[in-house]
């Protein structure tokens, strides 16, 4: 009998130690899951961001005053009026698709939701403005006329508008993936700070082009 108790009391120490081993392997599994998890939203902001930054220097790229007014003046210079127009023409799909391009990156962004509006708008102002001055540039017989004058502080005035808000949009997405990155955050903490409701609600919404 005695040795039959101590059969029994081992088997059940073994089946408890088991368990805890159990217990341990799956925590490791779970949070090694945990990490791998965190390391594709780590990458995924990353892209965002990278996408973002990228778009956004395109845009004011091309609508820059000095390139626009340069481009057209070489262009006048060194080709006819057939090919002076086709170079207008090309220049302002290249502005169209770099507006294009930032605006999407905005409108998919759902931790700046509450800047989208005021970022697509100021987006669009700037478009705008560089269409306006290109066609004025190119359809001036002047080249400091008034209304190219007047034309060129629009877009100068626009683009510093712009730069303000991308800049706190961009700010804000770095300091997001250097809270993800820097602090011990579970997947939970990250789903909760960075992906809740706000997120949720933004991607309900209707994503409508931003009227030109």
């Amino acid at each position: 009998i005695f040795l039959a108790y101590v059969a029994i009391h081992q088997n059940e120490q073994f089946k408890l130690e088991n368990d805890k081993a159990q217990e341990r392997l799956e925590k490791t599994a779970l949070t090694a899951n945990e990490l791998s998890i965190i390391a594709k939203v780590i990458e995924y902001e990353s892209a965002n961001l990278s996408r973002l930054v990228d778009a956004s220097t395109q845009f004011f790229s091309v609508c820059s005053v000095e390139k626009i007014i340069e481009f057209l003046r070489e262009n006048a210079i060194s080709g006819s009026s057939a090919e002076m127009y086709l170079s207008v023409e090309l220049r302002k799909n290249e502005v169209a698709q770099a507006f294009s391009d930032v605006s999407d990156e905005i409108m998919l962004d759902f931790d700046n939701h509450k800047y989208a509006e005021d970022a697509t708008s100021c987006i669009a102002n700037l478009y705008k403005a560089t269409i306006t001055l290109i066609d004025k540039i190119y359809q001036s017989e002047e080249n400091y006329s008034s209304d190219i004058v007047n034309a060129t502080q629009t877009v100068i005035d626009a683009r510093k508008q712009c730069r303000e808000i991308m800049n706190l949009i961009i700010k804000r997405k770095r300091i997001l993936l250097d809270s993800i990155v820097f602090n011990n955050f579970t997947y939970e903490q990250i789903k909760e700070i960075h992906y809740g409701v706000k997120k949720e609600t933004r991607r309900d919404e209707k994503h409508e082009p931003h009227e030109i």
